[in-house]
């Protein structure tokens, strides 16, 4: 065999082995990126900047990622062979203006190829000199583009000679791009999934699953109000849906702006929000802050173009002494909440263990009232209805009564709220009518009630 013949080989062989290495970094690194998230990104994006570092044997892989929304970018990893200086902290936050041809390469070309730095287009005066400052004889680039929009760049610096750059290094380029890009979208997709799991997703505030990680980070001095908005059912239910989301969104943004003591605003869905309120030990100071948030009310909304009047009900729970864990101080604030609704809305409560003693109070009635009928504990009673022109009964009017086993006669005001609360009016009211008719049906029953009612009426006169 010739010499030219074993030097066809060799180069062939080496050809057929670099081909090789490279299928395989392509395919480790797509492995890699398989199960990417948002704790692991740094460590596999430098593992990737390495990785092409050391198979082009090059002075510096790096990653530039934009920030669109305030049109900026940043240098955000850098992997450096031994002797060369990093660049990692001195391109932060840098105007997109400032790269504005380096930009525009990347959106036309696919690449950025600078085989020498001196020889740079005019038009890229700014590039140049930055690439200077940083000892760049040579450098190439290609764009990530997730989902259609530019994200940043990938590239590699020669600082130590002018190179010339190969087929092989843009193509593994290309493939590293395309690989950050899934990895990227994932990530952000990540991102998403996790913020409509931790924010409501009408008005964008944080929800219960913020709360919660907020509430371990609290020390003792610092208060909960539950607000709830009152009549907000009528709103949307005689303007609509939509209209009862624009109503809390604009709830939402004055609840924002409150400022003052309030650390941070919850939204626990519907017409319910968490406000959290730090050094607010005194009773002065947080009257002071609740009446701040009703002035936030006082102004009309905006609705359909037209002026509506909102209040709210709020209640007070206050960390350590209404509850040491999140969901006793909402329950707490809950329960004061719905006292200050009781007692006319518009107002605020706080809560206290006189509160929970009647929850807990009213808590057992509702469940002995479940049982009353079936314990023959209600009762009907009667009162006649008089003419006032004749002066003759003309009618009866039954009357609902509980004895209660323990606490004897349970007013009316009390029970009738419950009965319709849990819905029992309904099996109640069905026995009251059957009771009735049945008794007047009697006629032995009848005249004993007769009876009664002309010695009331003889009484009475």
């Amino acid at each position: 065999m010739g010499s030219n013949q074993r030097r066809t080989r060799l180069v062939e062989q080496e050809e057929k082995n670099n081909l090789i290495a490279f299928q395989k970094i392509v395919i480790d690194i797509s492995f890699d990126f398989m199960n990417i998230n948002q704790a692991t990104f740094d460590e596999k994006v430098q593992n990737l900047l390495e990785k092409i570092g050391n198979f082009f044997m090059v002075d510096r892989t790096y990653l530039f990622l934009l920030n669109l929304s305030n049109e900026t970018m940043n240098y955000s990893y850098e992997w450096c062979n031994d002797g060369i200086t990093p660049q990692i902290e001195t391109l932060e936050e840098v105007p997109l203006t400032m790269f504005s041809w380096w930009l525009e390469q990347l959106q036309t070309n696919n690449l950025v190829y600078i085989e020498n730095v001196d020889d740079m287009s005019k038009k890229a005066s700014m590039e140049q000199e930055d690439l200077r400052r940083q000892g760049i004889k040579s450098v190439v680039s290609v764009p990530i583009i997730v989902e259609g929009t530019l994200q940043g760049f990938i590239g590699i610096d020669s600082v130590k000679e002018i190179k010339k750059w190969t087929n092989e290094n843009i193509e593994l380029l290309h493939s590293m791009a395309k690989i950050l890009s899934n990895g990227i979208n994932q990530i952000d997709d990540e991102k998403k999934i996790t913020y409509l799991t931790s924010h409501n997703d009408v008005t964008g505030l944080p929800n219960r699953s913020l709360l919660r990680n907020h509430f371990v980070q609290k020390n003792s001095g610092w208060s909960m109000i539950f607000v709830n908005v009152d009549g907000f059912k009528l709103i949307k239910n005689t303007l609509g849906h939509k209209q009862g989301d624009v109503l809390l969104k604009q709830i939402s943004s004055r609840l924002v702006s409150v400022g003052g003591k309030l650390d941070s605003i919850y939204h626990l869905g519907g017409d319910e929000f968490i406000l959290c309120l730090t050094d607010c030990s005194s009773k002065t100071i947080l009257e002071s802050e609740v009446s701040r948030i009703f002035d936030y009310f006082k102004k009309p909304f905006i609705l359909k173009n037209q002026e509506y009047f909102i209040t709210s009900s709020m209640g007070v729970s206050q960390y350590p002494a209404d509850g040491e864990d999140i969901e006793m101080l909402i329950k707490h604030a809950n329960l004061a909440m719905d006292h200050a609704k009781s007692l006319g809305k518009n107002q605020y409560c706080i809560f206290t263990n006189k509160l929970k003693d009647k929850e807990l109070a009213t808590l057992d009635l509702t469940k002995d009232l479940y049982k009353a009928m079936e314990r023959n504990e209600l009762a009907l009673h009667y009162q006649p209805q008089v003419s006032r022109s004749t002066n003759k009964i003309v009618g009866l009017e039954v009357l609902l009564r509980w004895n209660h086993p323990v606490w004897g006669n349970i007013s009316p005001a009390t029970f009738i709220p419950l009965a319709e609360k849990t819905r029992l009016i309904v099996p109640i009211g069905k026995w009251i009518l059957e009771t009735a008719c049945r008794q007047w049906k009697s006629w032995e029953e009848r005249a004993k009630l007769l009876a009664r009612l002309l010695l009331i009426f003889q009484c009475t006169n």
